[in-house]
């Protein structure tokens, strides 16, 4: 689906959500891709996710930051964010981003930046691996 000048593809294997931006998503792209999560996660104990960040154009935008933290509160919880393929600019900012959405939403979803995707990967797999 398409809305504004970009897309959000996401893919699902438990407990991995792999989340790709292409060009600029929007807030409504956010909203959709935000509910989809949701109800495609429905009865996991918990998720990891991996953002792909290669394709996308430009920072988001405050509609579509808005829509990330108020869905940012999931019935499944989250053992970690992995992003990657962006910016030192970028990855300044999202950190910014991410760690207001965890204050304002009092969440304790860790989110991390990387390099690579392997790296990323690597991470992912040992915040999965944490016991309960």
């Amino acid at each position: 689906m398409t809305v504004d000048d970009g897309t959000c593809e996401l893919e699902f294997e438990e407990p991995l959500i792999v989340m790709r931006m292409i060009g600029t998503p929007g807030g409504a792209e956010m909203v959709r891709a935000m509910g989809e999560i949701e109800q495609k996660t429905k009865g996991w104990r918990f998720n990891i996710t991996l953002v792909d960040l290669t394709k996308q154009l430009h920072p988001p935008s405050v509609e579509t930051r808005k829509a990330i933290a108020d869905s940012a509160k999931t019935s499944v919880p989250s053992r970690g964010t992995a992003l990657y393929g962006t910016t030192f600019a970028m990855r300044t900012l999202g950190a910014l981003v991410m760690n207001v959405i965890n204050m304002t939403n009092k969440t304790k979803n860790i989110n991390k930046f990387f390099s690579t995707e392997e790296e990323a990967r690597a991470w992912l797999k040992e915040r999965a691996a944490l016991e309960d």
